[in-house]
């Protein structure tokens, strides 16, 4: 494996996670498909560097496929000996422990047999040249049988690549629409797509 940095993406083999997705994307595949298709595709592949990728990918888009590569996310998180193995363990250390943060907020809803819906915002109004868009969404977690038990966040992409999950309060989320997951895959890839390439 070639490893440049410290980040997630920032080594060969989770930029070729990143690449399957991509591909599955290109191929007119919903988000969803993609994430299912590219965990399916590296199932076999257990190294650290692919399992975070995976993980992150499914977060980045609030929908998860595959809940066991949580648990092995967190394993890889908390392995301080692990992480000595790089050049610079601190900084190693600092980028797995944001990840862990953003596990914490998705992982206890998905367990709880929610459903997940994604309601865009007004994409346009946050966008910057040559970055993500600012704002993408909001996504919605549902807990079987217990609408008033749902909890939201305000989903953040910067131009680092660094997403934030920000909760937000009841008055927050009445602004929002509730669409099905199929339209908001088509809405988020077109204005992703149409903003970076």
């Amino acid at each position: 494996m070639g490893a440049w940095g410290c980040g997630i993406y920032e080594n060969d083999s989770a930029l070729d996670v990143a690449g399957s997705f991509d591909d599955y994307l290109k191929e007119g595949k919903s988000v969803e498909i993609a994430l299912r298709k590219t965990c399916e595709g590296y199932a076999d592949f257990d190294e650290e560097e692919y399992v975070l990728a995976l993980v992150e990918l499914q977060m980045r888009y609030g929908i998860i496929v595959n809940l066991p590569l949580f648990d092995k996310a967190k394993e890889i998180c908390l392995d301080k000996e692990a992480m000595q193995e790089w050049d610079k363990p601190e900084e190693r250390e600092d980028e797995l422990n944001k990840l862990l943060k953003k596990m914490q907020i998705f992982t206890p809803s998905v367990k709880r047999e929610s459903s997940i819906y994604v309601l865009p915002v007004n994409l346009h109004a946050y966008r910057r040249q040559g970055e993500l868009p600012k704002v993408v969404g909001v996504v919605m977690f549902k807990p079987s049988g217990n609408f008033k038990e749902r909890m939201c966040y305000k989903v953040e992409y910067h131009s680092d690549g660094f997403v934030d999950y920000i909760p937000m309060s009841g008055v927050e989320i009445g602004n929002y629409k509730l669409i099905t997951q199929e339209q908001c895959d088509k809405e988020l890839l077109k204005e992703i797509t149409n903003d970076n390439l």
